[in-house]
């Protein structure tokens, strides 16, 4: 659901105002009024246009406005992989400013680039697992290298993204959930192997994030997610975005039962190692479970949730109860 944000008026004033000094343009304007097109928890986007400025920056673009429990730092690092993927003919929207000054608009933010395309979601059902499959495999293709340079411009360890990392942060969480601590260690007692190849991952790769347009892929949205490591574990996690989140929120669309056309288009364009897809999608439930027993986003659903457990005992035989 759409939320109405901050006051955009005086965000309109307040951007128009950093971009002028930004750009060293005193004759700054807009050709088209800062306009609210989503909001939700954690962030708020906008679309404009400016006037007096160069052709780069006179074509429709987007702000992207996080909330106070957004790390600032976020924006740094998805402008990096989005400008990283861009660069490389990726598609994903440029950002030309990211800003984590807060007295500035009031939050963290980025402006980049518009794209047209409606959500992949919202397109003939049919074609959205060939879609989806192409457009992950194609991301999967990408040599890591241009985002791990970087992010280490701006003083970002790539190993921050790794799955070392988020095992590590949720073996930091032990103390405040014990009715986790058997999945957690169970995931740390059964870590894969290291890949042969690194891949840039995105880790909610689903048809709501996918902009499309008459049946090609236009954009690729919302990178806070996304770490360098196996492919498998974003192919994973978006099984599990598809078959529990999507079946049970639109049982009519069968989702799930398109599962085997994604793969099979993605492993048209690349091969994948399948042999560790049951840990990563179990990766992805478990800290889904601990997001939806806080009441965070759609995981809080009741069957959304349930869903999460059993998937959980399906893999490891172990049982989840809230205590």
């Amino acid at each position: 659901m759409k939320e109405s944000g901050p006051d955009v008026e005086q965000i309109s004033a307040r951007l128009l105002s950093y971009l002028g000094m930004e750009l060293g343009a005193t004759e700054l304007t807009y050709s088209s009024p800062l306009t609210q097109i989503l909001g939700g928890y954690d962030a708020f986007t906008y679309q404009f246009c400016l006037g007096g400025t160069g052709e780069k920056l006179s074509k429709p673009l987007i702000l992207r406005l996080y909330g106070e429990q957004r790390n600032p730092e976020t924006v740094i690092r998805e402008s990096a992989v989005q400008n990283a993927l861009s660069a490389q003919g990726y598609l994903a929207l440029a950002v030309f400013f990211a800003s984590t000054d807060l007295n500035i608009l009031g939050g963290a933010f980025m402006i980049m680039s518009h794209m047209d395309g409606a959500m992949m979601i919202d397109t003939e059902r049919e074609h959205i697992p060939r879609m989806l499959g192409e457009a992950h495999a194609t991301l999967h293709r990408i040599d890591t290298t241009t985002l791990i340079q970087m992010l280490a411009a701006q003083g970002i360890p790539a190993a921050q993204f790794s799955l070392d990392a988020r095992l590590q942060w949720l073996d930091s969480q032990r103390l405040d959930i014990p009715w986790m601590e058997e999945s957690i260690q169970w995931l740390i007692d059964n870590q894969p192997p290291k890949p042969r190849q690194l891949s840039i991952c995105h880790g909610d790769f689903h048809p709501i994030n996918i902009l499309v347009s008459n049946g090609k892929v236009t954009a690729v949205l919302d990178w806070p997610g996304f770490m360098i490591d196996d492919a498998a574990i974003d192919v994973a996690a978006t099984m599990i975005l598809v078959q529990v989140v999507a079946d049970h929120l639109m049982p009519e669309a069968d989702f799930g039962e398109s599962m085997p056309q994604y793969l099979d288009s993605y492993k048209g364009i690349r091969t994948l190692d399948e042999r560790y897809l049951d840990y990563y999608r179990m990766l992805r439930c478990v800290p889904a479970i601990i997001e939806g027993a806080e009441g965070r986003g759609a995981w809080s659903i009741e069957p959304i949730f349930r869903s999460l457990i059993d998937t959980v005992f399906e893999i490891s035989k172990i049982k989840v109860v809230l205590r």
